[in-house]
């Protein structure tokens, strides 16, 4: 288990035996290694008293480490041992070592069972140690046959790799396909001028991150200057108005830093930070055409925030500079029709009045084939110097009324790399944020330090040459195309470069803002805190009478309570339950001896229900071990039923004794009057007794007549179908099957001949309902979001444009400066558009304008309206036009006509009707624009069937889209809940390992005895046969003892 060490002591304690450490570090340089190997041999291990003990400090990659390691574990019964940054004190403000690293426990007997567990982190003041808490169990560790302490001598080594040097600079999250925002917001928030303007914008209190693009900026620009680890983007893009998808959708760079310009340029309007996007960013050039045999010049003004560079046929900057402002001749059939001069030979070209303080310079690196009919990335070679001088060549880019004062001087302060296709790729950034000689990399969340070689020469693109593998056979060099090649260059003016690298503190941040941004980091910085140490620590819910009183009947009807709105208790897991319960106490101010706690349990049937009381042996057991035993799904969080009695003064009184014959019942109260259901308390019952024997309790918890007649309902479940049954009240509790924690509801007996008629008359029928009512919630329409999509993505905007709410207001104005001059038409036109705003119906019956319109124009707009309702309803510009248009400006006509003695316009034909509008003199109206739009009312109704089909398509995907997050952050809860267990099971897995492997060792030892013992029988069975042999020849029938005895004397 990965954690930080959570131990307060400082340094080494005292110990009984004074350990004796050796200590040395392989492959230990003199320039010190970016890598090493550290091992401690620490004696006497088995008698320090010591609650943690440090090694000496050594130095890799610049850096002084050493070892933490926890010999009778950390608050477990594992060996605990970590990493530590041995000079964290004295690390400076948001300084960071990152490291990837592995601890190891030697294993003295046989090298290769050495216990090996390796990471990586990002060491800071805040998390100056990290490592292992359950590194490997103590009984392995001190089983002396095991070979890891011999001879009461532990071995520990540390393998460390410093991947990355300080820089004093942090990364920034990907959120899937967001590389190429990263390195773009890297480069702005590098400008130091930029930044501190961004903080200058007004915000207020009141406003939120995800809503505010100012505000999300101001957060990330803090984040990025404040914080010890990488930072997230998802409020700024939420502040663009982007979904989850747009973050998965690679856009386009420039086109990004322009929407983001313009964005906050329009927010700084009216502000003191007003056009500070304009000093920065923008220039200006000329666009010229100039006749060569006549005096005529035309002359066009233009800005611009970033120029547009070609990579193709150039060879570098320069050069693409030297294309930019290439005259064009204008002469044959290409000639210039000049004003009084007619067609003239003419020079065409661009000219620079004036460059911007920073000066962003985007390459084409894309481009569209023609032959090929597709887009290309151009990889060819294109150098870029470190000094960019804009005045060379006595001022050939610059126009004759540009400032000769100001010196274009550029100074290159950041390079925008693209490292892959037309496709798709990777974006990061070199930059040097203070214009010194040392280069940083921002590639997401890595910062890097990096030379000038690697920030220019490796980023021009081209091909690059690898030396042959076999000098001596003369072979060819191999190619191959650089795919990593600059995208973007911000060149900074040397005279202002004093202005623009400026300090930027605390002190140019808003106090409000300021508190506000703290506040944020320190919440995520304790949210980060406790997921880190979520293992180390059991959350417990506890649900009280208060909460079912408050839940029941208004959050929930089935079950007793929602877990997560209960009171939670966040407790380590080695505390004792006894302390837990002083914790309650404390927080509840119910006194120990008041208190009785009861499991939940989830049944078979998914109702989740108290099971049983705790017993004095597993309060006496600690947290920890109490969830283990007592929730077999594994859950993190202990859900327990504190049980208060109370007296007759409301004051806590000792729990009532409980015997194994009583029952605990919850009750609730059905009104069918009132359609309400509510909790009314809970009672101990016996086994053997019989409802009949409690009716006068309830009625008094109900605040009924002691006899008054009631019936009761047991609730056993609720999924998938209702299911509640009645209880019969002369049969025991034990008979009717109910135990500790069952739910009985009940209400009045309907009364034999009453005239009333309830809608659910008992409790089944009320639960039923509502399982399987559908709530209706009316909420306004929301104005629409403007959101900040680059223009390379395919955007389908259901909403009205600026331009069409434009348009429509001005018809809506033109009907009612129409209705100012006839008072009370005015005032049925403003009652009947005020219907359809307010959402009535937009049937046309109850309109009196549509007495106005002819039977055929009437008949189409009554058809539309009713036929498509929802479209008309969805879609605010044709509600508007069509309302504000045709009721008041063809009202209006039409009343003039009549006014003009065409008094039977109104039964005319359309075309007919059209027609007398044309031949009509003195009307105040555009006749032919009038035509257009009635057009344009048919066309609408064609229409309308597609554009319903598309809303509906469109609501379809983003139920879908809204479920599948759902589903996702249900997955995620999921693994966070599950995380835990199975980094804990993969601690098992690799203990099980360990073990497994010595049994092979000692069966391997058993299968070499065996095949021993094999050959040694071998070797007796055949000593056997030889002697079966002699036994043989003793029996055969020429052998006597007589040839013995005559064989004797001859010898």
């Amino acid at each position: 288990m990965l954690v930080p060490n959570t131990d307060l002591l400082e340094g080494p304690q005292p110990m009984e035996a004074q350990a004796e450490t050796k200590s040395t570090v392989e492959a230990q340089a003199v320039d010190d290694p970016p890598s090493a190997r550290f091992t401690w041999t620490i004696d006497n291990f088995s008698r320090l008293n010591t609650k943690k003990l440090y090694s000496d400090g050594f130095f890799v990659g610049g850096y002084k480490w050493r070892i933490v390691v926890f010999p009778k574990g950390n608050n477990v019964d594992h060996l605990s041992m970590y990493l530590d940054v041995a000079d964290s004190t004295n690390l400076p403000y948001g300084c960071s070592r990152y490291a990837q690293f592995s601890l190891s426990v030697i294993n003295q007997i046989h090298y290769k069972y050495s216990i090996r567990k390796e990471t990586q982190h990002q060491f800071n003041a805040h998390e100056s140690d990290w490592g292992f808490t359950s590194f490997m169990p103590l009984g392995e560790l001190y089983d002396p046959s095991r070979g890891y302490l011999v001879n009461d001598t532990c071995i520990v080594e540390a393998d460390i790799a410093a991947r990355r040097v300080e820089t004093g600079f942090v990364g920034l999250k990907n959120q899937g396909a967001t590389s190429y925002m990263n390195s773009l917001l890297q480069t702005l928030y590098h400008i130091p001028y930029f930044r501190k303007n961004v903080y200058h914008m007004p915000t207020t209190k009141n406003d939120m991150p995800t809503g505010s693009i100012p505000l999300a900026l101001q957060s990330l620009f803090y984040e990025l200057q404040y914080s010890d680890t990488s930072v997230a983007t998802k409020e700024l893009t939420k502040s663009f108005g982007w979904d989850t998808y747009d973050s998965f959708m690679q856009h386009d760079v420039q086109e990004l830093n322009r929407v983001l310009s313009e964005k906050l340029e329009d927010k700084m309007k009216g502000t003191v930070v007003e056009g500070t996007i304009q000093q920065l960013f923008e220039g200006h050039h000329m666009n010229y055409i100039e006749c060569i045999n006549v005096n005529y010049k035309s002359t066009r003004k233009e800005s611009f925030y970033d120029l547009q560079l070609d990579v193709k046929g150039c060879r570098d900057v320069y050069a693409s500079f030297d294309k930019y402002v290439e005259v064009e001749h204008l002469e044959g059939d290409n000639k210039y029709h000049a004003e009084q001069y007619g067609l003239q030979d003419a020079r065409k070209g661009v000219l620079f009045i004036d460059f911007p303080p920073v000066l962003q310079l985007q390459l084409k690196r894309f481009e569209y084939d023609f032959m090929r009919d597709t887009m290309v990335k151009i990889n060819d070679r294109y150098e870029f110097p470190l000094e960019l001088d804009l005045d060379r060549e006595n001022g050939k880019y610059l126009s004759p009324d540009a400032d000769k004062t100001v010196r274009n001087l550029y100074i290159l302060h950041s390079v925008l790399v693209h490292s892959g296709g037309v496709h798709g790729g990777h974006y990061y950034a070199y930059i040097r944020p203070t214009l010194s000689d040392q280069w940083f990399k921002f590639d997401d969340e890595r910062v890097t330090k990096e030379d000038v070689k690697r920030a220019l020469e490796e980023q021009y693109g081209g091909e690059e040459e690898l030396p042959p593998a076999n000098p001596g056979f003369n072979n060819s060099p191999f190619k191959f195309t650089k795919y990593s090649n600059a995208y973007m260059l911000v060149y900074i003016r040397k005279s202002d470069k004093e202005k623009i690298i400026c300090n930027v503190d605390e002190k140019d941040i808003a106090e409000h803002l300021r508190i506000r941004l703290k506040k944020e980091q320190e919440e995520k910085e304790q949210k980060r805190k406790e997921k880190a140490e979520a293992h180390l620590y059991t959350i417990i819910k506890v649900a009280r009478n208060e909460d079912l009183l408050e839940q029941i009947g208004r959050d929930i009807y089935f079950d007793l309570v929602d877990h997560d709105k209960v009171h939670s208790f966040r407790i380590q897991k080695q505390i004792s339950f006894n302390l837990f319960k002083e914790e309650v106490a404390k927080e509840l101010g119910i006194p120990v001896q008041f208190q009785r706690f009861w499991l939940w349990a989830k049944r078979q049937n998914h109702t989740y229900r108290p099971i049983r009381p705790l017993t004095p042996q597993e309060e006496a057991q600690s947290v920890g071990q109490l969830r283990e035993a007592s929730n077999k799904a594994n859950n993190a969080k202990l859900k327990l039923f504190l049980e208060v009695e109370l007296g007759q003064d409301l004051q806590p009184v000792p729990p009532p004794k409980r015997t194994k014959r009583d029952i605990l019942l919850f009750f609730k109260l059905y009104d069918p009057s009132k359609e309400e259901l509510r909790y009314v308390g809970r009672l101990f019952v016996k086994g053997r007794g019989k409802p009949v024997n409690i009716l006068a309790k309830l009625n008094e918890m109900a605040g009924f007549s002691a006899d008054e007649e009631i019936e009761l309902y047991e609730e056993i479940k609720f999924e998938p179908a209702i299911m509640c049954e009645r209880i019969d009240k002369k049969v025991t509790f034990r008979a009717s099957q109910l135990e500790d924690g069952d739910i009985v509801c009940f209400q009045k007996s309907p009364q034999v001949g009453s005239s009333d008629q309830y809608r659910y008359p008992d409790v089944p029928s009320f639960l039923d309902y509502v399982q399987n009512r559908q709530v209706v919630e009316s909420i306004p329409r929301a104005q629409t979001k403007t959101k900040v999509i680059p223009s390379t993505q395919e955007a389908s905007i259901q909403e009205m444009t600026s331009d069409e709410k434009t348009e429509s207001n001005a018809e809506r104005g033109d009907s009612n400066r129409v209705y100012a001059e006839n008072p009370q038409k005015k005032e049925d036109f403003a009652e009947a558009t005020s219907k359809d705003q307010e959402g009535e119906s937009t049937h046309t019956d109850f309109d009196p304008l549509f007495s106005l319109l002819s039977p055929d124009l009437r008949a189409t707009c009554s058809q539309l309206l009713s036929k498509y309702p929802e479209t008309m309803k969805d879609t605010n510009k044709w509600t508007l036009s069509l309302r504000g248009f045709l009721l008041g400006q063809i009202g209006f006509v039409v009343s003039q006509l009549q006014s003009k003695g065409k008094e039977n316009c109104l039964d005319l034909p359309l075309d007919d009707f059209l027609s007398t509008l044309s031949e009509a003199e003195g009307l105040s109206v555009n006749v032919g624009w009038l035509k257009s739009r009635v057009t344009a009312l048919r066309d609408l109704k064609k229409a309308g069937p597609s554009v319903h089909a598309s809303l509906s398509s469109l609501r379809e995907l983003r139920a879908k889209e809204s479920s599948c997050i759902n589903k996702a952050k249900e997955t995620e809860s999921a693994l966070e809940v599950y995380g835990t267990s199975i980094t804990q099971l993969q601690e098992s897995i690799n203990r099980l390992k360990v073990e497994l492997t010595s049994k092979q060792e000692v069966n391997s030892a058993l299968q070499a005895q065996l095949e021993g013992v094999t050959a040694e029988r071998s070797s007796l069975r055949k000593e056997i046969e030889k002697l079966e042999g002699e036994l043989g020849a003793l029996s055969h029938p020429d052998f006597s003892f007589q040839n013995i005895s005559s064989l004797t004397n001859i010898i």
